[in-house]
C-alpha cells in the first residue's frame, strides 16, 4: 500500500506547479516553454510530496494527495517572500546632521555649476531623447559614451554616463559641447542635430536557473540576450 501513497503524494506535490504552467501557457500561448531547470524543480517537489505523505503515515489516497499539495507551500512562500523583498526599494535613513551636510554640499555643487563658472560650463549643443523600441527594454541601465570632436578620428570618449531606460515616455539627456556622436549599448551613433532621438530595444529569454526558481514558486524572470540602439528619423 506504500507505493500508491507515495505516488499520490508525489502527484499532489507537482500539482500546484503544473497548474501555474498551464495558466501561463493559456494566458500567453506565445510564452517560451520551460527550460530543464523547471523540470528539475518538479522532480524535487514530487520527491518532497511523496516523502511527506509517507512520513505522515497517510492511510488513504485522498489524504496522501492533500499532504503532497501542502508540502511545497513553505518553500514556495519563502522564495516568493525573498523575491518581493529584493524588488522592493529600501528607503535610505539619514540623521538630521547628515541631512544638513547633504544640503550644504548640494548648494555648493549648484553654485559650482552656474553658467558663469569657468571651470564647469553648462552650455550644450543639444540633447538626446531616449525612447523605448519595445517593452522588453523597460528599466534597463544603458551606458552612453559621448564622443569628442577634438580627437583625430572623433572617437575620444569625453564623458560616460549610465542611464536607465524609461518605463513610459521619453528620457532627455543633455549633450556636452563639441560632441560629434555617442556610443549607446555598444553602437556608435551620430548626433543628427540639436535634438536627437535614440530608440533602444532589447531581447529577453528565460534561463534554466530562473525557470528552476519559477517552478519552486517564484516569478518567472528573464535575462537580456541582446540590446540594440538606433536613430529615430
Amino acid at each position: 500500500m506504500a507505493y500508491p501513497i507515495i505516488f499520490f503524494g508525489a502527484f499532489g506535490g507537482v500539482c500546484p506547479t503544473l497548474m501555474k504552467l498551464a495558466s501561463t501557457l493559456v494566458a500567453n500561448p506565445a510564452a517560451d516553454l520551460p527550460l530543464p531547470g523547471f523540470y528539475i524543480a518538479i522532480g524535487l517537489y514530487a520527491i518532497l510530496g511523496g516523502g511527506i505523505a509517507l512520513a505522515l503515515g497517510e492511510q488513504n489516497l485522498r489524504g496522501a494527495l492533500f499532504a503532497g499539495i501542502a508540502a511545497p507551500a513553505l518553500i514556495s512562500n519563502a522564495i516568493t517572500g525573498a523575491q518581493d523583498a529584493r524588488y522592493q526599494p529600501v528607503p535610505a535613513r539619514t540623521s538630521y546632521f547628515e541631512q544638513l551636510i547633504s544640503t550644504a554640499a548640494h548648494a555648493q555643487d549648484s553654485k559650482d555649476l552656474q553658467p558663469n563658472s569657468p571651470s564647469k560650463p553648462m552650455e550644450t549643443d543639444g540633447n538626446i531623447s531616449i525612447v523605448l523600441g519595445n517593452a522588453a527594454a523597460t528599466n534597463i541601465p544603458v551606458n552612453i559614451c559621448f564622443l569628442k570632436a577634438d580627437s583625430s578620428d572623433g572617437t575620444k570618449c569625453s564623458d560616460e554616463i549610465v542611464v536607465t531606460t524609461p518605463a513610459i515616455g521619453v528620457k532627455d539627456i543633455r549633450v556636452p559641447v563639441d560632441t560629434v556622436g555617442v556610443i549607446v549599448a555598444g553602437v556608435r551613433l551620430p548626433i543628427t542635430g540639436p535634438a536627437t532621438t535614440i530608440s533602444i530595444s532589447a531581447d529577453r529569454a528565460p534561463t534554466p536557473a530562473n525557470d528552476f526558481l519559477w517552478a519552486l514558486g517564484g516569478r518567472r524572470s528573464t535575462q537580456i540576450t541582446d540590446l540594440q540602439a538606433r536613430i529615430v528619423p
